[in-house]
C-alpha cells in the first residue's frame, strides 16, 4: 500500500502522532507494503489504544500490527470458507 494512503488512514483514525513518529520505519521495513485491504490498518488502530504520551517502541508496534494482521487474515479466510460450503 502506498505510504500516502497509510498516512491518510492514520489521520482518519486520529493516530497521526504514530505515523509521524514511525513514518521512516514504516518505509524502511515495508510493514504495510503487502497490505491490500486498508480495513486491516483501520480496524487495528481502532482496536488498540496508543496514547500519545505513552512510550512505545517501533518493535512493539510492529509486533502488535503483524499479530493483528495475521489474525485478521485468518478470520477472513475462515469466514469466507465457512460460508462458501
Amino acid at each position: 500500500m502506498e505510504i500516502s494512503r497509510v498516512k491518510a488512514i492514520f489521520e482518519q483514525e486520529f493516530c497521526s502522532f504514530l505515523f509521524d513518529q514511525y513514518s521512516y520505519q514504516f518505509q524502511l521495513t515495508g510493514i504495510f507494503d503487502n497490505i491490500i485491504d486498508e480495513e486491516v490498518i483501520s480496524s487495528f488502530l481502532s482496536m488498540y489504544d496508543f496514547p500519545p504520551k505513552q512510550k512505545l517502541f517501533y518493535d512493539e508496534f510492529s509486533f502488535f500490527f503483524k499479530s493483528y494482521a495475521y489474525q485478521y487474515e485468518k478470520n477472513r479466510l475462515n469466514y469466507k470458507s465457512f460460508y462458501e460450503c
